[in-house]
């Protein structure tokens, strides 16, 4: 439900600011299935005001995902009026190419939205 809730549906990707949910997606998704671990992708988009060497060194402990899976930082244009929230981590994308697990989690997560339809 979580991935079916907050992951993209056009390929397996989840998408957060949470650490502490994007941890527990990895997680969850890890029990779960028989995942290679090789296939997974992680992806930041940070502010100006992130140390790049720090939030890869964060994530990667966090998700116990290698540095060398992490692909370029999108690093966001600054805002001038926009406050910014104090620990905030970056927005997390972590990617799996695995297109029959997606199928599953979508199917799992339409059939028990069909059950609460009624």
């Amino acid at each position: 439900m979580l991935y079916w809730a907050e992951g993209a549906k056009a390929q397996m990707k989840f998408v957060n600011t949470d650490p502490a949910l994007a941890k527990l997606y990895l997680t969850l998704l890890r029990s779960s299935y028989s995942l290679d671990e090789s296939k997974i992708r992680v992806r930041l988009h940070l502010h100006y005001y992130h140390k790049h060497r720090e939030s890869i060194a964060f994530w990667s402990k966090l998700l116990g995902v290698p540095e060398s899976q992490f692909g370029k930082i999108y690093v966001k244009k600054r805002s001038v009026l926009k406050r910014f929230r104090k620990n905030f981590r970056g927005i997390c994308s972590i990617v799996y190419s695995g297109s029959s697990i997606l199928r599953e989690l979508l199917s799992l997560g339409q059939q028990i939205a069909q059950k609460y339809e009624e």
